[in-house]
């Protein structure tokens, strides 16, 4: 996989991990899920010998949920199973799953419900500030444009959930994905999908002010980013089976199509990477002791320049 050159990227599988689903890195640990069932993985086991699976917790869906998770064409149109998570400083965790919010506190076994999913089934990613506030984007079909609400959590641990802004009517379809950025203490929104809706939006922490960055191209047609001090990556589908990543922050700097390794699979540079879901949605970036491991739902791929 990769462009000619120089910049040829070398892929290198690691491990197989049969139907789970890659969601997130935290500290030392790959966080990973099979039907209702979240795991990690000791990022200093990767590639040894002997991988540990350790059971974080699990979610209790109602009973269509139970069933359709066994069959993957019901599990697949009814999205059974964890899509986010992110691990709060205090050590909660908070995921969803189809139609719901959930939260795992620390010590616990079960994650429990705080938020039913209106629209959609559920959003893409989750954003986490640096005190622990948390927000999401709504994620559904929405044909007649009616407005996109923002969703904020600011109690500490994602129990209470309130509308932080509302897109008007006729301005986008949906929300892709929203991401804190620590360097510059504000939020990047990620929309979609049509003519003018296609936007990356650079938002203030309070939320009273926009900017739009990029709009109506395809370069704006993002998915997903990783935010770095010096850099942002960004991807953006072109077609189902290839897309371009751009490394900016403030200005546009690069841009590169990349060939798929398999199609879920895109775009490094040196040990940041760049991996999406089956639904070309999810980022896991995977940053262990100077070596970079790529997390692709079936199998971990270490990627080299």
């Amino acid at each position: 996989m990769g462009s000619q050159g120089k910049d040829r990227l070398k892929v290198i599988p690691i491990i197989h991990l049969p139907n789970f689903r890659v969601l997130t890195w935290d500290e030392d640990f790959l966080y990973i899920s099979r039907e209702y069932t979240l795991f990690r993985i000791n990022g200093r086991e990767i590639g040894g010998n002997e991988l540990k699976l350790e059971k974080v917790g699990a979610f209790k869906p109602d009973p269509v949920g139970r069933v359709a998770c066994k069959n993957k064409i019901l599990g697949r149109l009814l999205r059974t199973g964890f899509h986010a998570v992110r691990v709060l400083s205090n050590s909660k965790i908070v995921g969803t799953v189809a139609k719901n919010i959930v939260v795992l506190e620390p010590g616990g076994e079960r994650f429990i419900s705080t938020w039913r999913i209106k629209r959609g089934t559920r959003p893409i990613g989750l954003a986490v500030t640096h005190d622990g506030r948390i927000y999401w984007g709504e994620y559904f079909a929405n044909p007649e444009r009616d407005e996109v609400y923002v969703y904020g959590s600011e109690d500490g641990g994602g129990y209470t959930w309130e509308v932080v802004y509302a897109f008007p009517k006729k301005s986008i379809r949906h929300i892709h994905n929203i991401f804190y950025d620590p360097y510059g203490n504000s939020f990047w929104i990620l929309t979609g999908d049509e003519e003018k809706e296609p936007r990356i939006i650079r938002a203030s922490p309070d939320w009273r002010w926009m900017d739009v960055i990029l709009q109506g191209n395809q370069q704006a047609r993002a998915v997903t980013m990783i935010l770095k001090k010096d850099e942002i990556f960004t991807l953006q589908i072109l077609r189902m089976s290839r897309i371009t990543y751009i490394v900016w922050r403030g200005r546009r700097e690069r841009s590169r199509e990349c060939s798929p390794y398999p199609v879920r699979v895109y775009g490094a540079r040196k040990w940041v990477i760049l991996c999406f879901s089956p639904l070309l949605l999810s980022l896991v970036e995977c940053i262990v002791h100077m070596r970079a491991y790529l997390a692709v739902g079936m199998a971990i791929i270490g990627w080299k320049w």
